[in-house]
């Protein structure tokens, strides 16, 4: 996991915190040397101040060891659900995941089912797509197909990429949701401006063919050039 991630804007955050700045600048390398000794130290003193952010920065530090002389699951553990508790969507879904691997325990079990659940409420799309790939097969909760294409449906309506690729593929062959071309092509639509080469390998098939599209070979063999550069 990338330590230094998207910043998110939760409960006793501010864009403008240079502690936090800093700690980021340092943790990268941005404009100064790196260092995350600095980094960790100025993500603890900004985590104290409430920013969820730095929590999370924090706990992650912990947790790889970085900054630190050894990792320290207990605070990282700390800083993760300080930053959960104040709707942090990293914290939310890290906990939910760890939570979610103790198959020995259903209570602990449940708990990491709640935080990502939570995270899906407050609109995270891995959030989503986590609980949709749990509900298919059912991992940690009972198996239900209907309810895993609803959230990974919900995930690809929020172009998490993933989603895009398994609800394109399911409108085009027909897995879980009725045949829809036309729904098949927009998802992969979607995939292609990410720059997906799945995406972009199943639309050019169906501009070629002419197959939920008006038929275009111009962008049929547009796609297929965009596949052959990203694959150089």
């Amino acid at each position: 996991m990338n330590p230094i991630g998207k910043r998110e804007t939760c409960q006793g955050s501010s864009a403008s915190d240079q502690d936090m700045v800093l700690a980021l600048r340092y943790a990268r390398g941005d404009g100064v040397p790196k260092n995350p000794d600095l980094a960790l130290k100025l993500f603890e003193k900004s985590a104290k101040r409430g920013n969820c952010n730095a929590m999370f920065q924090a706990g992650l530090q912990y947790k790889l060891g970085i900054g630190c002389t050894q990792k320290n699951p207990t605070k990282s553990f700390d800083y993760f659900h300080q930053a959960a508790e104040k709707g942090h969507l990293g914290a939310l879904v890290t906990l939910g995941n760890t939570y979610m691997s103790d198959e020995r325990d259903e209570k602990t079990k449940m708990t990491g089912w709640s935080y990502l659940k939570k995270a899906s409420d407050l609109g995270c799309p891995e959030a989503m797509y986590i609980i949709a790939s749990r509900l298919e097969v059912g991992l940690g909760v009972s198996l239900d197909q209907q309810e895993a294409i609803r959230y990974y449906q919900m995930a690809a309506d929020k172009w998490h990429l993933k989603a895009i690729c398994e609800i394109g593929n399911r409108f085009l062959r027909g897995n879980g949701l009725k045949v829809d071309h036309q729904k098949a092509a927009h998802y992969f639509q979607m995939g292609s401006i990410l720059n997906d080469s799945f995406s972009q390998s199943e639309l050019s098939n169906l501009y070629e063919h002419g197959i939920g599209v008006v038929q275009d070979l111009a962008k049929a063999q547009s796609l297929k050039n965009r596949l052959h550069q990203n694959s150089h």
